[in-house]
């Protein structure tokens, strides 16, 4: 299970981090669009209390949080891959497991671990991939209220947000969603990382 220090494909870790830099601005912009359209109706509110101000939806605060977001998803992204040759290879056949092994990171991310650095790389393309299926779902979830149905998401977080409050709701009920989502597409993101590695370091780890 020891990481394998591949040397990976630079010209195909450019053309990845290039699209999914474009899928995350793809998927932002569809999230804060569906948000204006919910919000016209009279009954609708915005539940992400961090892109409000003085209670009311601030679409230039979303976009700062977005962009500043940005930075730090699209950079977790190229970390995961840059370090994808550090990766072992029994961990790319078994991404979902690799977050319940014995040595426990909790940041999921941290690659330069010697005790993690064999699986680390997956966590983090992980937790990039799951931030943007995140916000495609929370456009699904903005036209559901747009269209006049219950929002399950909004309804997640004002039931948590009761119980605590309603920052407190938000990053309870989102981000036990974002591990999960993180968990649930590691075994796309194992792919995206064997990928990576030469053709060469593919066939010696076969």
């Amino acid at each position: 299970m020891s990481a394998q220090n591949s040397k990976i494909d630079a010209v195909k870790m450019m053309l990845l981090v290039g699209g999914f830099a474009a899928i995350y601005f793809v998927a932002s912009g569809a999230d804060l669009w569906t948000t204006a359209l919910a919000l016209h109706r009279p009954d609708a509110s915005e539940g992400n209390v961090f892109a409000t101000t003085s209670g009311a939806y601030n679409s230039a605060r979303a976009w700062w949080i977005t962009n500043a977001a940005a930075v730090l998803v699209i950079g977790l992204f190229v970390q995961g891959a840059a370090y994808a040759g550090r990766v072992s290879p029994y961990w790319l056949d078994r991404p979902m497991r690799s977050y319940f092994y014995r040595y426990f990171n909790p940041l999921f991310i941290d690659t330069w671990s010697q005790r993690s650095r064999d699986r680390a790389p997956i966590h983090a393309v992980s937790f990039a991939l799951a931030f943007v299926v995140l916000r495609f779902l929370a456009a699904g979830n903005n036209l559901m209220i747009a269209a006049g149905y219950a929002g399950p998401l909004g309804l997640a977080v004002r039931a948590v947000g009761r119980l605590t409050t309603p920052g407190t709701g938000l990053l309870l009920a989102m981000g036990a969603l974002y591990i999960a989502l993180a968990i649930g597409v590691s075994p796309v993101s194992a792919i995206l990382l064997k990928s990576l590695r030469t053709e060469r370091d593919r066939q010696a780890s076969a």
